[in-house]
């Protein structure tokens, strides 16, 4: 993020309860801030961060793998990715 480079996907992998969705979550947020701090983390003031703390970010999605795994879910999430709602330019998907 230092150096304005980002992959196009990141995968978090390891036993229940380690934290991989936490820390997809941290870094959806800290992607999509607006002001990040000295150290490269999410401010936490800015309108994306109040947006994802509060659950009403357009730019970050969370779905059960488990359970959307018909081709009807996956046209869902494909529509829904590309409606841009914020002037955020990156969209999570976990």
């Amino acid at each position: 993020m230092k150096n304005n480079q980002l992959a196009q996907a990141f995968l978090f992998c390891g036993p229940r309860g380690v934290g991989k969705t936490t820390c997809a979550r941290i870094l959806a947020k800290t992607i999509n801030c607006t002001n990040l701090t000295d150290d490269q983390e999410a401010c936490g003031t800015c309108d994306s961060c109040v947006s994802f703390q509060t659950g009403h970010s357009f730019n970050f999605h969370e779905l059960d793998a488990a359970s959307n795994n018909s081709v009807d879910d996956i046209r869902s999430l494909i529509e829904q990715v590309r409606i841009h709602h914020r002037p955020v330019s990156i969209k999570s998907i976990l």
